[in-house]
């Protein structure tokens, strides 16, 4: 992304919340295509105005790749007043000094095993989803079987319901259940560019694959594609 077009977006994302300030804002906003410092100078500028705390949602931020908006991002961490706060969600590591802001106590950290839902937390959840809790057996083992991920266990919890054969559906559950893989494909396979998307699907024949293994696939690509989605069809 580019970086300008970034930054111009979070003025614009501040100024619905804040639209009294829009007139200074466009005052202090260069026009056209201006440097990045520019932008970022106008931005916390208008921060610094503001008189309650402030909470800056950014979703998918693994999906920036311009090192220069991570720069930029590291100086408005850096220089952004004490109410304000920047939620960032991502399934990467975030490309900023994220040890200096640790170190100053400025970062709170949330990673997989911190979001992941505990046995009491899935029966919770069950039994507002459930009109027929499972057993703790059978929770355990969904709970094993999802890694504590609270999507898939709602999924789950949806697809057993008014099913008479709960263990033996419960054992068999994988990844490949069809909400599982109705939402995977919303949410994770939706987000992929076609290039990547066509290389998965080309290698998705092989349980395990070297880089030799996927060249070789990918080099011969019709006639694998064709039996994969011939595969697919059976399968799914």
């Amino acid at each position: 992304m580019n970086a300008s077009r970034f930054w111009r977006t979070i003025a614009a994302a501040l100024l619905v919340e804040y639209p009294d300030m829009s007139e200074r804002m466009k005052l202090r906003m260069p026009p056209g295509q201006s440097g990045v410092d520019s932008l970022l100078s106008a931005i916390l500028e208008l921060l610094a105005e503001l008189s309650e705390p402030c909470i800056l949602v950014l979703d998918d931020y693994h999906l920036i790749a311009n090192p220069l908006v991570h720069h930029s991002m590291s100086a408005l961490l850096e220089h952004a007043p004490s109410s304000f706060r920047i939620l960032m969600i991502s399934r990467t590591i975030p490309s900023i000094p994220l040890s200096r802001l640790r170190v100053s106590k400025r970062l709170s950290q949330l990673n997989a095993e911190d979001l992941r839902f505990t046995i009491e937390e899935a029966d919770d959840l069950q039994r507002l989803t459930l009109s027929n809790p499972l057993t703790e057996t059978e929770l355990a083992l969904l709970e094993a079987k999802t890694e504590g991920w609270a999507a898939g266990l709602l999924l789950a919890f949806l697809s057993l319901q008014n099913r008479q054969d709960t263990a033996a559906y419960i054992q068999a559950f994988s990844g490949s259940h069809r909400y599982i893989f109705d939402y995977l494909a919303d949410e994770v396979l939706g987000g992929l560019d076609a290039p990547l998307l066509d290389f998965l699907l080309l290698t998705s024949i092989a349980d395990r694959f070297t880089a030799e293994l996927a060249d070789a696939i990918t080099r011969n690509k019709m006639p694998i594609f064709f039996w994969t989605c011939w595969r697919r069809a059976i399968f799914f």
